[in-house]
């Protein structure tokens, strides 16, 4: 709920960001055009779709949100189109942020910010972020258990097409490791599981007991693999 409330709040910050103040007799000027492209329109990403495509309207602002379909060669494609759509504002939900840094680029090179929404985009500059610290987010929650007395952990991550999973993982990869350094547990191993599958889940999870024997802690990233871990 809360990043839906972010999306609908960076249209806003968009305006405020690319709008030069109006000098008191000017006539008004026309309404900000604001292309976006998210990485698709289906489950959470749908709703945020819906609710940035919404603050559009109610904040006086024109433009389109397309959607990628998971597809970065698709997303690329339309984020050149908006280009040429003479928009103010270019705001992107990556499929693939490596692959968008040529398109920030495009983008700066035609006096058009880039806002990243979720997910930054590498080796460029990014005008305006929009998301929270998903690095950071994975290093805290093995954190909070590092005050347990048995810290053997294996992690269940799902591989649904979201390039956010990525800066996810790799915060609780990192603290896992940083937690063997002082002896204060192991990371025992870690799946990803594709397709959110409860069946995959419970594979693999039957799969780490019988290798490593139960774990203390069982770190799972989304509600169907924790049902799969749980059968396990």
């Amino acid at each position: 709920m809360r990043f839906r409330h972010q999306l609908a709040a960076c249209v806003s910050v968009a305006l405020s960001f690319c709008g030069a103040q109006r000098i008191q007799g000017e006539p008004a000027p026309r309404a900000l055009r604001i292309g976006a492209s998210f990485a698709s329109v289906h489950g959470d990403v749908g709703r945020w779709h819906a609710t940035f495509t919404k603050a559009l309207g109610e904040r006086g602002a024109a433009g389109v949100a397309l959607s990628a379909e998971n597809d970065a060669d698709l997303q690329i494609d339309q984020c050149d189109y908006l280009l040429r759509q003479s928009i103010d504002v270019l705001a992107i939900m990556p499929v693939s942020p490596a692959a968008l840094t040529g398109i920030v680029a495009r983008a700066h090179a035609a006096g058009v910010p880039v806002l990243a929404m979720n997910t930054m985009i590498p080796n460029c500059e990014i005008d305006l972020f929009v998301g929270f610290d998903l690095a950071g987010s994975g290093a805290t929650q093995i954190a909070a258990l590092a005050s347990r007395p048995k810290n053997d952990i294996f992690i269940l991550g799902d591989t649904e097409g979201r390039a956010s999973l990525t800066d996810y993982r790799a915060g609780l990869i990192r603290a896992t490791q940083d937690l063997m350094v002082r002896k204060d547990g192991q990371l025992l191993g870690h799946a990803w599981v594709a397709g959110r599958s409860v069946e995959a889940a419970d594979k693999a999870a039957t799969t780490a007991i019988q290798k490593h024997g139960p774990p203390h802690i069982l770190m799972v990233g989304h509600s169907s693999l924790a049902a799969g871990a749980i059968q396990a």
